[in-house]
């Protein structure tokens, strides 16, 4: 598989099987575990697990639920939860368009893009989010109708989320890439760029024929190859942030024009740049771009972009992965905590998310926290953890509502709605956090993982769903 992550949508884990209701054979919950374990490629890994009682905290079965294991994605309900405790689910984020001082024969001194940390701003990925040409076009209409032709000083005000732009435990070869897109006061387009490769015959150079949005100022050193028909994508993008050189290498398939995404050097700079140019189109010109972690001075407010609730966001990060949306909100979260003073770097917002699952009562012994997306393979986590989490956030008026934010996990063995959950997927890591609703009425909290597996996901996401309909079976 390329990807050391899934991001965007991920394939449904749970597998159907005819045969309407369970059999008598049905195996224990424990005979499953063993099965799962004995499924192909799972020489090499570890495999554990726990079940509790979602009302009473109870634990009701585990092998291994005190171990430390990476959590890969199903640790964004760690930061979904933590977020949804701090500002609810109608919370919105304005991203401002200001004039700090009146316009002067056309000319204005200073006009800012204020940002309050959306990390939706021009996505296409929620329905009816504005995109990307339609916020820089209301941009773009609102400085001409004030009488703006001419401005000295674009200004990009971050200090809404002054952190740094990625944590410190990300790999090279995560961060240039689509998956490990940085995180700022002012995102744009996902902070992300879609380029575009036209394959040759197998084995000779994919040439680079477009870059969507216009990022001129990048550039790129082409290492890319063209892989046999239907190889899929194995391209990667590699570069820091700040950092406007990128690397690409790897293979793209052959046969027609081919699209890899990576992640935005700097966002606010993007924005800026991309705003400079529209308006250059529409005859305002602009002297200088700048960015600014002080707070721009009172204003007029020329135009205004509203997100996406708080709820359709968390929704978003359960049903696709999206990286950038669960550690855009970890950050928000932190910063609502800690109210007016700044929260600059990812280990004093993880110290803060931290202090909250304390503060329910949660054991985080095992536990090492690095992101709010699992991306780093420094997290970890315990299934005992886990299924506190779930435990203690199921006490809080805002629990069904979180619940029903979370994916349906089918099974014909199982009625419609059983298992709702949270995946995970690195490279050697496969993990499901969440609750089923058992035959008798029961509901459990459960938490699987699998470290260090070999080859491919199929067998061993067949093994957790059998395991699952024997949960279903036994309580």
């Amino acid at each position: 598989m390329k990807r050391r992550v899934a991001v965007g949508m991920l394939a449904a884990l749970l597998v159907s099987w005819a045969g309407g209701q369970p059999a008598r054979s049905q195996p224990t919950v424990q005979q499953a575990f063993q099965t799962l374990k004995q499924q192909s490629g799972m020489e090499p890994a570890t495999a554990v697990f726990l079940l509790r009682d979602l009302s009473t905290g109870e634990i009701l079965a585990s092998e291994g639920g005190n171990q430390s294991m990476v959590p890969a994605s199903t640790m964004k309900i760690l930061a979904t939860a933590f977020a949804t405790s701090q500002f609810g689910f109608d919370r919105r984020w304005q991203t401002r368009l200001v004039l700090p001082e009146a316009a002067n024969g056309g000319k204005a001194n200073v006009v800012a893009i204020v940002g309050a940390g959306d990390p939706t701003l021009g996505s296409p990925q929620i329905e009816g989010n504005p995109s990307t040409d339609q916020l820089l076009a209301g941009m773009t209409q609102a400085i001409r109708s004030a009488g703006i032709t001419q401005i000295e000083r674009l200004v990009a005000d971050i200090s809404a989320l002054p952190v740094e732009p990625i944590p410190w435990s990300w790999t090279y070869d995560d961060f240039g890439n689509y998956f490990g897109a940085p995180v700022s006061a002012l995102n744009i387009n996902d902070n992300l760029y879609k380029l575009t490769f036209r394959p040759a015959g197998v084995g000779q150079a994919a040439a680079i024929v477009g870059i969507q949005p216009n990022l001129a100022w990048l550039s790129f050193q082409n290492q890319m190859r063209t892989g046999a028909a239907g190889s899929g994508d194995n391209g990667y993008i590699f570069g820091v942030p700040g950092d406007n050189r990128r690397w690409v290498r790897g293979t793209i398939p052959a046969g027609g024009d081919f699209p890899i995404y990576g992640s935005l050097p700097d966002p606010p700079d993007a924005l800026l740049q991309l705003l400079q140019a529209r308006l250059a189109a529409a005859g305002v010109t602009v002297n200088r771009l700048e960015q600014q972690t002080t707070p721009v001075a009172a204003s007029t407010v020329l135009w205004q972009q509203d997100s996406p609730r708080a709820i359709d966001i968390i929704r978003h990060v359960h049903d696709t992965s999206f990286n950038l949306y669960a550690d855009g909100l970890l950050l928000l979260a932190s910063q609502t905590r800690a109210g007016s003073r700044p929260v600059p770097s990812w280990s004093e917002a993880i110290d803060m998310e931290e202090e909250w699952l304390k503060s329910l009562g949660v054991d985080l012994r095992g536990f090492r926290l690095e992101d709010g997306s699992g991306l780093s393979r420094r997290n970890l986590v315990t299934p005992k953890g886990m299924t506190d989490v779930l435990h203690r956030i199921s006490q809080q008026s805002w629990w069904t509502a979180y619940r029903n934010t979370l994916e349906v996990r089918n099974s014909q063995r199982r009625p419609n709605g059983a298992v709702r959950g949270k995946t995970g997927f690195i490279t050697g890591v496969r993990s499901l956090s969440g609750v089923i609703t058992c035959r008798s009425g029961r509901t459990l909290a459960f938490s699987v993982i699998v470290n260090h597996f070999d080859k491919s996901l199929g067998p061993i996401d067949a093994g957790i769903n059998q395991w699952l309909d024997a949960v279903w079976q036994s309580y």
